[in-house]
């Protein structure tokens, strides 16, 4: 179980702890979207995934490299009926980015309908780009495509979570407009 909890929110977040509820990392929010017309560099194309091979194995090692599991062959199957069913979703719209044609960046969008909202909320789960291509704005472009998604399907916020240990990547977020509005907790059981 996640939850994410405000900053300000300083009896829930002890109350939580106290059931279990440990701290992972930071919780970002931008609401209004909006984008900063960031144009991929040189020989970087930003398109929607496919459901093809070339883009599993691309997604599936760019994941790895954020830190999740690297997929055995016993466990592959399974995974590739849920990357097939995640591109197929209408809540859904993961990006890839190319350098040259090589896939180098993936940004994982999904959309989700809190029960108090009109109109949905954009969650981003993952965010990577492959240590080779970084510096070359590549992240910026991903996550602006993002959000102008976000913004062209009506979200009224785009939001994600970041563990600690990322300081790179927040300032990436804080330069793109969202604000360090909590944290985020994992249920330690």
């Amino acid at each position: 179980i996640q939850l994410e909890v405000g900053s300000d929110r300083i009896a829930a977040r002890h109350l939580y702890a106290g059931l279990g509820f440990v701290e992972q990392g930071k919780y970002f929010e931008i609401g209004p979207i909006s984008t900063r017309g960031i144009e991929p560099s040189a020989g970087v194309v930003v398109r929607p995934i496919q459901d093809d091979e070339g883009d599993f194995e691309a997604v599936t090692r760019l994941l790895a490299e954020l830190g999740r599991p690297a997929p055995t062959d016993e466990k592959l199957p399974a995974l590739r009926r849920t990357y097939t069913q995640h591109v197929a979703r209408a809540d859904a719209g993961s990006l890839l980015a190319e350098l040259d044609g090589v896939p180098v960046g993936f940004i994982s969008l999904e959309f989700r309908r809190p029960f108090f909202a009109l109109a949905p909320q954009a969650w981003i789960p993952d965010l990577v780009v492959t240590e080779a291509a970084r510096g070359r704005h590549i992240g910026a472009a991903l996550l602006d495509a993002a959000f102008a998604e976000a913004a062209r399907r009506g979200a009224y916020a785009a939001a994600l979570e970041s563990g600690h240990h990322r300081a790179v990547a927040h300032r990436l977020y804080n330069a793109a407009g969202m604000a360090d509005v909590g944290t985020f907790a994992w249920l330690d059981r």
